[in-house]
């Protein structure tokens, strides 16, 4: 990690960070003044790799675009939750991110066709009484961005200043609660398409520069909870896994145990969100939303108001939610947060006729050996390049589904042919066919038809990697 301060004190938690070990141990998001439960949804877009950036040609800040946001935040924010995430900077084909390009000096910027629509986006959270996390990137491998911003130490920092820029514009916005790196990262990390000490090391810069730079907090949306010890290095706020009911067992069944074991077996003690997960409306629905709560997690993010913009049409449940909210109203918005109380000596000042005196900063960002946690997510795809239409294809069970295979998951090829495009392992496996093979499934997109395909391959246990057709 690099120093940001020399020591500071976290202000949102009031301890001060120094790796998970000395992260807060609040079950909620402090935030803005108070211990909140985060309660809300996902968007997760409404025209893919065009939202922000795109202006008025179907972007945030387009006429027809804001009066469909207008309408659909109105009907979400009438549940009694406050908190949208959102994606802000999706691939629109071959890794490429048209939004942040080399300037004329060579070093990558962020297009400034983006603020316009950020800048429409907060308007509608101000008017809506919102909170976004906004997604910065769908992954981490070579069809979420260009490799060389993960691998290359110089391209690493460029766009680390440059998402700095970006994030000092809105440095003093009470409508961005958080700055969520990646979605579901792991997917291509643990399938040998990024590397884990890269992707690491860019995600420390990228935090590093959110804390220095403004009042919002820094997340991660792992692919499961399994994702969570990835990320210890990085000074996390708080962890945004996922979770959906096809996750029906074992160590990434988040609604299959409590915080205090998830906190336990993975060594974090940073709130824990359930950044994406199934919530349609129904019963089912309503008992998750209780487990969230009940169980020492700090929230949960339904997927999806924009369900006819996705390719799993996983609608999110608006009446289930307001029950919820008239039965917790209170407990979801938490009480006061206590007056931060450094941990440690932040500066020593000695004066010439008294003893050294401490004085403590309580509202700087970050210490300068913070370390945390994080994660992202690289599952959903659009089936279109930079068009404004585009929709993105995700795949999650129904609620109640007992299938323990988990369907979101991603790892990235660089052939541009119908062929797969994408493909991923999953988590669950069926019993080893013997030896150090085994059977998993793998699920890749057609890029013709759009659609995702399944197909049963041989891999090697140990590594994952595919070593032939099912035997």
């Amino acid at each position: 990690m690099s120093v940001v301060a020399a020591v500071t004190v976290l202000a949102v938690t009031g301890t001060l960070m120094l790796g998970d070990a000395g992260a807060a141990t609040s079950n909620r998001v402090e935030w803005n003044g108070r211990a909140r439960f985060v309660a809300g949804a996902n968007v997760p877009w409404y025209n893919w790799a065009c939202d922000f950036g795109c202006g008025t040609s179907g972007g945030v800040s387009d006429p027809a675009v804001r009066s469909v946001l207008d309408s659909r935040f109105a009907q979400f924010r009438a549940t009694g939750m406050d908190t949208l995430r959102w994606w802000m900077f999706e691939p629109s084909g071959g890794g490429n991110i048209w939004q942040i390009r080399p300037g004329a000096n060579g070093r990558l910027e962020v297009n400034p066709a983006v603020y316009a629509d950020i800048d429409a986006a907060l308007a509608l959270a101000q008017k809506h009484d919102l909170y976004f996390v906004f997604v910065l990137f769908a992954g981490v491998g070579p069809e979420n961005m260009p490799s060389s911003w993960v691998n290359d130490a110089a391209q690493r920092e460029q766009l680390a200043s440059a998402l700095g820029d970006l994030f000092g514009r809105y440095g003093t916005s009470n409508r961005i609660l958080a700055w969520e790196i990646y979605n579901e990262p792991e997917w291509q990390i643990w399938n040998n398409l990024a590397s884990e000490a890269n992707a690491v090391a860019l995600a420390d810069l990228i935090e590093n520069q959110v804390h220095a730079r403004t009042s919002s907090l820094v997340t991660m949306g792992e692919a499961t909870v399994d994702g969570i010890p990835m990320w210890k290095t990085v000074s996390l706020d708080f962890h945004a896994p996922h979770w959906y009911s096809n996750m029906s067992s074992g160590s990434s069944c988040a609604a299959c145990r409590d915080y205090a074991s998830v906190s336990q077996q993975y060594g974090t003690t940073r709130p824990v969100v359930i950044g994406e997960w199934d919530a349609p409306d129904g019963s089912v629905t309503r008992t998750r939303w209780d487990h969230w709560l009940g169980t020492g997690y700090a929230g949960g993010l339904g997927w999806s108001i924009f369900p006819e913009r996705t390719g799993d049409r996983i609608p999110f449940g608006y009446s289930t939610a307001s029950g919820f909210v008239q039965a917790n109203g209170a407990a979801l918005q938490g009480s006061p947060s206590p007056t931060p109380t450094p941990t440690k000596t932040a500066v020593a000042s000695v004066t010439p006729t008294k003893t050294a005196t401490v004085a403590a900063s309580p509202t700087s960002t970050k210490t300068a050996t913070a370390s945390a946690t994080a994660s992202a997510t690289a599952t959903k795809t659009a089936t279109a390049v930079g068009s404004a239409t585009a929709t993105a294809t995700k795949t999650a069970t129904a609620v109640g589904t007992a299938s323990a295979t988990p369907t979101k998951t991603a790892t990235a090829t660089s052939t541009a042919s119908a062929t797969p495009t994408q493909t991923a392992t999953v988590i669950a496996s069926p019993p080893a066919t013997g030896g150090a093979e085994c059977q998993r499934l793998f699920r890749y997109r057609d890029r013709v038809n759009s659609v995702y395909r399944e197909v049963w391959r041989t891999v090697d246990c140990a590594t994952g990697v595919v070593v032939g057709p099912i035997r």
